[in-house]
């Protein structure tokens, strides 16, 4: 796991531990309000006093199974400081217009449920980051895709606290996932051998049976036969799909979706395109178009 992102969730971690779950929707962690406030620096005009140059950022969040209008918290923060951020909650599916001081940041994702009833913890759908760095003229567009999070992810970011609780729900799993998760951390194996494995009969029930020797009866068919297809069978171990070259989000491996152009699925193409760095997964080595 990127130890930057650990250090980025620690933060937010602290702060939700000093001032709970709607500290989230705040506009500002560690800034006044009039500070925020402020009006917009024209041309950049440097010359006036606290003035910086600033540029117009477009961030849209994007996850394959949770619904639209979900709940979106962007946090910013600057690559070389994490002991501060803001905060700017969103929906699922809009684009966040957001003007930055130029400079690099490190931009994380989280999609959540919110809780039904006062005092119960939000549910975490969807996590993911971005490192852009702000400086364009034009206005940038950059797209964070997020990723399901699971109990092993939060406890390798380090999002777990001391007491083994989280400021977060996870997402519920099916009946069939729960069962392998319950029969792997189980030893219900080991005291019945035999779970799961398939039946037998017994060799004497298996002799009279067969001693019987029924013969099925011929019988004509319901439907007319449908005589074979002439177009020539398609041999699906031959076809190859076209998968990204981009390493995933995640680790070191490749990235699950299939290619878009140039060997790139669209969400790490518009990223490259856009000036995040993307990497190689064969090569590790930082991709070029």
């Amino acid at each position: 796991m990127d130890p930057i992102l650990v250090g980025a969730l620690i933060w937010l971690l602290d702060r939700l531990a000093g001032r709970g779950v709607d500290w989230l929707f705040d506009n500002a962690v560690g800034r006044g309000r009039n500070a925020l406030a402020a009006p917009q620096v024209k041309r950049h005009d440097l010359t006036a006093p606290g003035a910086q140059a600033t540029s117009d950022v477009d961030f849209t969040v994007r996850h394959h199974l949770a619904q639209t209008r979900s709940p979106v918290i962007l946090t910013f923060q600057k690559f070389s400081d994490k002991s501060t951020g803001i905060t700017l909650p969103m929906v699922l599916g809009d684009t966040a217009h957001v003007t930055l001081p130029r400079n690099h940041y490190f931009v994380t994702a989280l999609i959540i449920d919110l809780p039904k009833n006062s005092g119960d913890l939000p549910t975490l759908r969807g996590l993911g980051w971005a490192q852009p760095f702000v400086a364009d003229n034009h206005t940038a567009k950059i797209t964070i895709a997020t990723q399901q999070p699971t109990d092993a992810l939060i406890t390798k970011i380090g999002l777990k606290q001391a007491d083994g609780s989280v400021p977060f729900r996870l997402p519920t799993v099916s009946a069939e996932q729960a069962l392998q998760n319950w029969l792997a951390k189980s030893d219900i194996k080991k005291r019945y051998p035999l779970l799961g494995q398939k039946p037998t009969v017994d060799p004497k029930f298996k002799k009279f049976f067969e001693s019987l020797d029924i013969q099925p009866q011929p019988s004509k068919p319901l439907f007319p036969r449908v005589p074979p297809s002439k177009a020539t069978p398609v041999d699906w171990k031959k076809i190859k799909l076209n998968m990204c070259r981009a390493q995933a989000w995640v680790g070191t491996g490749r990235c699950g979706f299939l290619a878009h152009k140039d060997n790139l699925c669209k969400i790490h193409r518009d990223q490259i395109r856009n000036g995040a760095t993307v990497l190689d997964h064969a090569t590790g080595k930082r991709i070029v178009l």
